[in-house]
């Protein structure tokens, strides 16, 4: 009977990955058309069609990212492609490999970003984001890119023999964030 710890788990989000490719592609090629079949185009531009160009141009991208984005736990380490940005999965992408011994710490906290700054509580958008600690490395992964994300990191602790250590939420502002980047991680 195979041992657990020597087979091999590869997480991908392949499926959804084509379903947002296409559903983009799809809106992309809508919001052009629509210029074409509108009796005023400047209207039609700046009510319909700007509006899903850019929602279809956002699917299209994560599709992209989503289809790239891989996670490969074997019985000698961690082979991973992941979106740089944790909470919006677009291109390029962050490629690495770990060894098992390798791996310091894994950590989990969930960041909620608000869009409008004047009230925190309306239209909350909560990411679980989990850290891959090394020495001299944190690896950032989060979001909703890869379907069973906290299964793959919880067997990559695993693996590694450390449990997923719990932080505190993080509150942050969506437009700050753009701008300024991601909340910090304490040091370990």
């Amino acid at each position: 009977m195979n041992n657990v710890r020597d087979e091999i788990f590869i997480y991908k989000a392949m499926a959804s990955g084509l379903i947002l490719f296409v559903l983009g592609l799809f809106s992309v090629i809508l919001a052009t058309l629509v210029l074409f079949v509108a009796k005023s185009p400047w209207p039609a531009f700046l009510l319909m069609s700007l509006p899903l160009a850019l929602v279809g141009l956002t699917a299209l991208l994560n599709g992209i990212a989503a289809i790239g984005t891989r996670i490969d736990i074997m019985p000698t380490g961690l082979n991973a492609i992941i979106p740089r940005w944790r909470a919006c999965p677009l291109p390029p992408f962050h490629r690495f490999h770990l060894g098992w011994d390798e791996v310091r710490a894994v950590r989990h906290r969930k960041e909620i970003y608000h869009i409008f700054l004047a009230s925190p509580s309306i239209a909350p958008f909560p990411v679980d984001v989990y850290a891959i600690e090394t020495e001299g490395r944190r690896i950032v992964v989060g979001g909703r890119t890869i379907p069973r994300l906290a299964e793959a990191v919880h067997l990559i602790a695993d693996r590694s023999g450390l449990a997923v250590v719990e932080e505190k939420e993080v509150e942050a502002s969506l437009i700050r964030t753009l701008f300024k980047g991601a909340p910090g991680w304490d040091s370990i």
